[in-house]
Order: C-alpha cells, then sequence, then structure tokens
C-alpha cells in the first residue's frame, strides 16, 4: 500500500526476503527541509513483529556539503494507525512532523534517514515491527546503497527519537544486538526523549485526559498487529466507532477522542476496566510492546534519555524505571538528563539541542560515559556543550508553535480550546 506514494520505482532485485534489501528506489523531491542536496525513497525488506516477511518504506535526505560517513536515523512521533500518516507520504506534502530537527540535522551535514518504522499495516506500538524496520533500514541504506547514494559501509549512524519515536528507537537499539548484531560497528548511540518503555503506565496517565485520544491510536495501531488482540477488545465492549482509531493522525485523533475513557470512570468504553487490561490477550499484547516488562532486551550502545519531569503525556516514572532496570543490568553507558521545569510538549522542543549535542559529541569520537549517569537540571538547555545556534533556533520554534495558546498546553494541561487551537496549527503533539 506504501507505494502510491512514488512516482517511479526503480527495482532492483527479485527475491526480497533477505531483511534490508533494496528492492526499488525513486527520487522524490522533498520541499520542506533547509539545506537538501538530495533525496531517495527506499523499499526495503523488513519483517513484522513475529518474523513475516514484509516491505517497508523509508526515506534518506543528503543535506548540501553533508558528511556520509555521519547518518542520523530519525524517527518522527507519528503516533497513528493510518497508512497516509507514514513519513514517506507526509514527506512529499508541507506539513510534516519533525521538520524543524530534521533542518537542524542537515545544518549540521548530517544524513537523515527517516523510516516509516510502523510498517505497511500502520501498527502503532508495535515494538518488534518498529526495531526491525529501522534496523532494516540502516542496513538497507549503508550497507547496501553505496552504488545510490555514496554512502560507506563504515558510515557512522546514531538513532533519535522523541515520545513515539522514542518508543520505536528503544525498540531499535535493544533487539540491535540480537537481530542485527553486524550493525554494532556502525551505531554510536541512541537518543531518547519523553522515552516511552511502558505502555500502560502512560495509558492509565492519560485515560480520561485531554491527550486520552493517542490510547485510540494505539489500540488501532495493536489490533492491526494482533487479531486476536481486536477480537478481545471488540467482544467486550459495545463501543461502535473502533474503525475511526486508525482512520486519522495525531493530531486528528487527540482532538476526536480528547477526555475519553477507556479504562476508568464511569462512561468507560471497556465496561470490565482494568481487569480487561490485566487479562489475557491485551496483558500479554501490552507487556511484550514495553521495553520496561521485556528485560531480556537491553541496548549495547550508548544511550542518552533526556525527560521532563513534570510530563503529563509520559510520565517520567517510564523513563526512571528503565534506568534502573539497565544500570541494575550494567548498562555500559546510560545517561539520563531531567528537565525539571517542562512538561512533554515543551521537551520536545527544549530537548531537542541536549539531543543533537550528544550525537555530535558520539560523531566526534568523545567518549560516553561509563556506566550510568542522572543529571538533574532547571532545563535541558543548561546541558553542557549547546550550540547558541541552535538554541535561538528551538526558542524561534517554541514561539512558533505555542505562541498564542493558552498556558495550560505548556504545562501538558490543555483546554479543549487550547487543544483545538493548537490542532490547527500543527500535525504532531510533540
Amino acid at each position: 500500500m506504501l507505494l502510491f506514494c512514488f512516482v517511479v520505482l526503480i527495482p532492483l532485485v527479485v527475491s526480497s526476503s533477505i531483511p534490508g534489501t533494496i528492492v526499488s528506489y525513486t527520487n522524490p523531491k522533498f520541499t520542506n527541509f533547509e539545506n537538501l542536496k538530495n533525496s531517495w525513497q527506499f523499499n526495503i525488506s523488513s519483517q513484522d513483529s513475529f518474523g513475516n516477511s514484509n516491505i517497508i518504506v523509508t526515506s534518506l535526505l543528503e543535506p548540501t556539503n553533508g558528511n556520509s560517513s555521519r547518518i542520523v536515523s530519525y524517527q518522527i512521533p507519528e503516533d497513528a494507525a493510518k497508512i497516509e500518516c507514514a513519513p514517506s507520504v507526509n514527506l512529499l506534502g508541507n506539513n510534516f512532523t519533525g521538520v524543524s530537527d530534521i533542518n537542524l540535522l542537515l545544518s549540521q551535514g548530517y544524513y537523515v534517514i527517516i523510516p516509516d518504522y510502523e510498517g505497511p499495516k500502520s501498527a502503532f506500538l508495535a515494538g518488534h515491527q518498529a526495531g526491525h524496520a529501522i534496523l532494516d533500514s540502516i542496513r538497507g541504506i549503508v550497507l547496501n546503497s553505496g552504488n545510490i547514494t555514496n554512502i560507506d559501509k563504515n558510515a557512522e549512524v546514531a538513532l533519535w527519537g522523541f515520545s513515539g519515536g522514542s518508543f520505536a528507537s528503544g525498540w531499535a537499539a535493544s533487539l540491535q544486538p540480537i537481530y542485527a548484531p553486524e550493525l554494532k560497528e556502525n551505531l554510536v548511540g541512541v537518543a531518547v526523549g519523553g522515552f516511552v518503555t511502558d505502555i500502560k503506565a502512560v495509558v492509565k496517565n492519560i485515560d480520561g485526559g485531554p491527550f486520552s485520544g493517542l490510547i485510540a491510536a494505539g489500540i488501532g495501531g495493536l489490533m492491526k498487529e494482533y487479531p486476536e488482540f481486536e477480537k478481545y477488545l471488540k467482544d467486550n465492549s459495545k463501543f461502535t466507532r473502533f474503525n475511526e482509531f486508525s482512520m486519522y493522525c495525531s493530531v486528528e485523533t487527540v482532538s476526536k477522542f480528547p477526555f475519553t475513557q477507556f479504562f476508568a470512570g464511569p462512561f468507560k468504553i471497556f465496561p470490565k476496566g482494568w481487569d480487561l487490561a490485566n487479562s489475557d490477550p491485551a496483558s500479554s499484547v501490552l507487556e511484550s510492546n514495553s521495553l520496561l516488562k521485556q528485560p531480556q532486551y537491553m541496548p549495547d550502545i550508548p544511550v542518552f534519555i533526556y525527560h521532563g519531569s513534570i510530563d503529563e503525556v509520559v510520565p517520567i516514572q517510564n523513563s526512571n524505571d528503565i534506568y534502573k532496570q539497565w544500570c541494575q543490568s550494567n548498562i555500559k553507558s546510560l545517561e539520563f538528563a531531567e528537565d525539571l521545569t517542562n512538561g512533554h510538549l515543551m521537551e520536545g522542543l527544549i530537548g531537542t539541542p541536549a539531543a543533537i549535542t550528544w550525537i555530535t559529541n558520539r560523531f566526534k569520537g568523545l567518549s560516553p560515559i561509563k556506566g550510568c549517569n542522572h543529571q538533574k537540571r532547571l532545563n535541558n538547555l543548561f546541558y553542557p556543550g549547546i550550540d547558541p545556534i541552535i538554541v535561538q533556533s528551538i526558542k524561534f520554534e517554541i514561539d512558533n508553535r505555542f505562541g498564542g495558546l493558552g498556558q495550560g498546553i505548556i504545562m501538558d494541561q490543555p483546554s479543549l480550546q487550547d487543544l483545538k487551537a493548537y490542532a490547527n496549527k500543527q500535525d504532531s503533539f510533540v
């Protein structure tokens, strides 16, 4: 289904069963970005959550005067179960999530990989699907595209994602030692902000609140990957609008289902409430896609977590708990930058300079911290070594995104009016 976004496909192979194989590609023209020299979209062989072969679309951006040995795989917070919300589709439009982040990466001379990590089913919150897609995108582009892109097989790659993008990035980094061990020499680290590690904890936090529509998107995505999950939920509810959970992109889904009660409250969609979610198959599906509940998976590459203390969408306990778990398991390098004054929406911007600084330090060959380190700062603009030019760019983006809106949206406590105003300005809740 993803192929509809291509104008001309150049086929390369007949057999596409080996993950990371480039099946075809095209050279689309993107108009959203500054400092862009060239761009490609690849169809690459991958696997879903169960090891079944699929094809994912991955976009690659080449900056003017770029360094083809430094690449960032940027996972956008798609947060939707609709195929038209995939990055490869929205890149061709005029309102693409993550433009400011990607422009900053391009300005540093970094090539940028943007994978459709939810896959051809738009399986939002399917962790293995996301991890496989990201790793196979890197396999395809770094190991197999040199004759097309001039990228060296020894190129260094960093992973980066915030919110829903952190979920996908975290899974990719955690699965890499098992699923793609040959990429160990290429990967220099992963930066994750507003880190989603426990799906149930996030659902409990936003259920019945302004961001409850994200639960709808998550249910829609997991239903596409797990038919037994879909049947179980539908059999235990008289709700008739499940199809709408996969009809919209993230902002529209949130604006369609604000303050909706799913598992708690007098008007909850599922009468059995959390007893339903804590019973199989729902419980096993939610836990199998939560890194916190899967201690057998842990990154072997350096990790940078940044998270706002007052995050009302993804509770900071998600990051605190995974920090504790991985540190107790002797992770090699885990740096945690906690922002004491910002919530989810603001940290998606305020934390960007810290993330880019950390990634740049990895590319420069500077040693990451050994073991674990958790630092709390007034805000993450005080992270050491940040480029003032990047800070100014972020301040401009904050004014552009939040200017004229109520203070509640900055504190992750928007009114319905705030939500509608924000939805008219943006296409992502980060």
